[in-house]
């Protein structure tokens, strides 16, 4: 079948204003920001979704979204909605598309509530002691936290050394909901060592003992 150059012009126009491709041609009336939850870790980067609706309800897409955070210090937000948590505090992100607009407010939160988080700088060693003062995790043991940074895709040896403790690692995520790896024993005797290979990002490393004990250690990743 044959249409001539006017009828397939009408007829290419209905299908780009049924599908809202290219022709920009729906008003956009409601944009809604999706979040599961409004904490953000220091170190996360959670990606955010903005979608757009015409006057009945009806999803539009094919439409740019233009992000920005109100607190950059606190958090930054990429071109392409990435939401990554820098320091404690609040912000609102805003989602604009083709000029509707909608805010969502966020609190940047250290990942383990009260226990504090030190950072240790990746080619270095730090010195601590698991002692009274220190967090306890869910068997009642001491627990110091830290946060390394890594700029780019590498491996990564983490390991804990004692004399005192029978040292124990954990290597999770930056919002510490996914362990990466742990370790007891594989650096000898009372000593625990990790070795993964790591993409550029936030990462927490967990200190603590594989039994109930107290005493001085070193953390050294290189």
């Amino acid at each position: 079948m044959k249409f001539s150059r006017p009828a397939a012009a009408a007829l290419l126009g209905v299908f780009l204003a049924a599908c809202d491709i290219g022709t920009g041609s729906t008003p956009v009336d409601m944009v809604i920001i999706e979040a599961f939850d409004a904490d953000v870790a220091i170190g996360e980067a959670r990606q955010l979704t903005a979608t757009a609706y015409d006057g009945d309800g009806n999803e539009i897409t094919g439409r740019a979204v233009e992000w920005s955070a109100s607190n950059p210090a606190v958090a930054t937000i990429s071109d392409d909605g990435v939401l990554t948590g820098l320091t404690l505090g609040r912000l609102a992100v805003t989602a604009e598309i083709a000029g509707a607009r909608d805010h969502q407010q966020f609190t940047v939160i250290e990942p383990f509530g009260d226990c504090p988080v030190a950072n240790h700088a990746l080619g270095s060693t730090t010195a601590a002691t698991l002692t009274s003062p220190d967090c306890r995790n869910v068997d009642n043991r001491y627990t110091d936290i830290y946060r390394m940074s890594v700029s780019t895709r590498r491996e990564v040896t983490i390991t804990m050394r004692s004399a005192a403790v029978d040292s124990y690692l954990f290597l999770v995520n930056a919002a510490a909901d996914r362990e990466l790896a742990q370790d007891n024993d594989s650096g000898g005797g009372k000593d625990a060592r990790i070795v993964a290979t790591l993409d550029p990002g936030t990462y927490i490393i967990v200190t603590t003992a594989y039994s109930p004990g107290n005493g001085p250690y070193t953390l050294t990743t290189q």
